[in-house]
């Protein structure tokens, strides 16, 4: 953890160069010029907790339940709608 509080120090010196010789290129060329370039807060503690990664997606059983529903829908509108369902006592217990 020591390593990481000497990198973050190290970064703050940076940011706080950075913006003193942006405001200093504020003062010679005027505001006008550099007013696009937004800077961060500068904490990083306040900074928003990063979004964890998605997981999942469809699980076997899940893709199979689709997989045959698909084809319910599709063959209804081949035969115009008059195709048969499956009956409720052939699917499994969810």
């Amino acid at each position: 953890m020591n390593g990481i509080k000497e990198v973050m120090q190290e970064l703050i010196k940076q940011r706080k160069a950075i913006e003193e010789a942006l405001l200093s290129l504020e003062k010679v060329f005027g505001a006008g010029e550099t007013a696009s370039v937004k800077l961060p807060p500068p904490s990083a503690e306040t900074a928003p907790p990063a979004k964890a990664a998605r997981k999942g997606g469809l699980t076997p059983a899940g893709r199979k339940r689709l997989s045959e529903h698909m084809k319910q829908i599709w063959a209804a509108k081949r035969t115009g709608g008059q195709a048969k369902k499956k009956s409720a006592s052939s699917k499994k217990a969810s």
